[in-house]
């Protein structure tokens, strides 16, 4: 039964845009790989920057950063932060971390503007590979 699964695989061969598109897609690698590099740099800067604007004062007995507002911060860590960085670079803003001081929001505007700019430039390489 598991062998029948990999037919599906033989069906782009009857199909001309499952080719076009896998044949894109390996021309366009070393962009892809660009890309991935890029927003990996932008991802430990960004996330960085907005623990040490963000995370608050400590708390020696919860061990955890408390904000000015009294709340638990959401910036814990800088590889915590970087769930932030990613949902902010690629625009989806789940609103579950929201930074609250003006530094954090204008450092969340340039996150956001970069991951557009990042994004924006590859796609448009691999977009050129088509046809």
């Amino acid at each position: 039964r598991l062998v029948r699964v990999f037919r599906v695989f033989k069906i782009s061969r009857y199909v001309s845009w499952i080719r076009i598109f896998a044949e894109a897609m390996i021309q366009s690698a070393q962009p892809l790989m660009m890309l991935l590099f890029v927003m990996m740099i932008g991802c430990v800067f960004f996330s960085s920057a907005m623990f040490f604007l963000e995370r608050g004062d400590f708390n020696e007995e919860n061990a955890v950063y408390y904000r000015s507002d009294g709340k638990v911060s959401p910036f814990q860590s800088i590889p915590g932060t970087f769930w932030w960085c990613l949902v902010t670079m690629t625009t989806v803003g789940y609103g579950d971390a929201v930074p609250i001081t003006s530094a954090g929001k204008l450092l969340a505007s340039i996150t956001s503007l970069t991951g557009i700019l990042v994004l924006a430039i590859p796609i448009t390489i691999i977009s050129t590979n088509f046809g």
